[in-house]
């Protein structure tokens, strides 16, 4: 009550929230609110859903056998990607989080002719994390530059990344 007095004391209108859900509550403003969420599960958007997570599935399916001769460097790429977390998604327990931007960026850089810098990693690294992502949340390629650095060192060291794909 004295919350209420407050409020008009001050010029601010008073409402009674209870009043005003009891009201909504069986109107037809809740009946077509109740409606249209009973449209978001039609059929046709579950079958779209189910296509989308079968690609989803397949195209992993598919990363995972490409990238097999080369699971321990998509590893270690892995690792340094959550160690310097370039999106924000290092949340300490999540450590594949970065998995699968590691294997496709594993399968640019055995695949290519020639990697002569860092700077090629770093645009390899960036344009892999546009694609997942986005422009926006990827940033701009200078962010990338520490990351770069390091797997340039690892890819100078592992077997197997100089064109020819054997580990």
């Amino acid at each position: 009550m004295a919350a209420r007095a407050l409020r008009s004391a001050m010029g601010r209108p008073t409402v009674d929230f209870r009043t005003r859900t009891d009201a909504f509550v069986g109107s037809e403003g809740m009946k077509r609110w109740l409606s249209r969420r009973k449209r978001d599960v039609t059929p046709s958007r579950t079958s779209d859903w189910d296509t989308a997570s079968a690609q989803v599935a397949a195209r992993k399916e598919a990363r995972l056998r490409a990238v097999g001769p080369h699971r321990h460097f998509a590893d270690d790429v892995s690792a340094i990607l959550f160690r310097h977390d370039p999106i924000g998604i290092n949340f300490e327990v999540n450590t594949d989080e970065y998995d699968a931007e590691a294997e496709s960026i594993v399968l640019r850089l055995v695949s290519a002719p020639a990697i002569d810098s860092a700077s090629t990693v770093r645009a390899i690294i960036h344009q892999e994390f546009v694609s997942w992502f986005d422009q926006q949340m990827a940033g701009p390629p200078e962010r990338y530059e520490a990351i770069a650095r390091e797997i340039w060192e690892l890819l100078a060291a592992y077997p197997g990344t100089d064109g020819d794909e054997t580990p």
